[in-house]
C-alpha cells in the first residue's frame, strides 16, 4: 500500500511536523503544577520513592536494539 492510499484510508495526511513530547513535560508545561495539585485526592506524603529506568535502559544497546539517537554516550 502506498502512502496516498493509506492516508485516504485513514482520513489523515501526515505532514511530518508532529512534536513528540514526554508525558511529564506535557503535564508540567501545559497542565501546570497548581492544576495538578488541586486534583490530588490522596497525597503521597511520607512514601519512599525510587526511580525505575526500565530494563531497556540498563541492557547493552546491542541487545536492546535502540536507535543511535537513544543510546546515551
Amino acid at each position: 500500500m502506498v502512502r496516498a492510499e493509506l492516508e485516504s484510508l485513514v482520513g489523515f495526511k501526515y505532514t511530518g511536523d508532529v512534536a513528540i513530547r514526554p508525558l511529564l513535560g506535557v503535564l508540567y508545561e501545559d497542565y501546570g503544577l497548581e492544576q495538578m495539585h488541586s486534583q490530588v485526592v490522596q497525597p503521597l506524603k511520607g512514601l519512599k520513592v525510587v526511580t525505575y529506568y526500565g530494563c531497556l535502559l540498563v541492557r547493552p544497546p546491542e541487545i536492546a536494539e535502540f536507535d543511535d539517537l537513544m543510546i546515551l554516550k
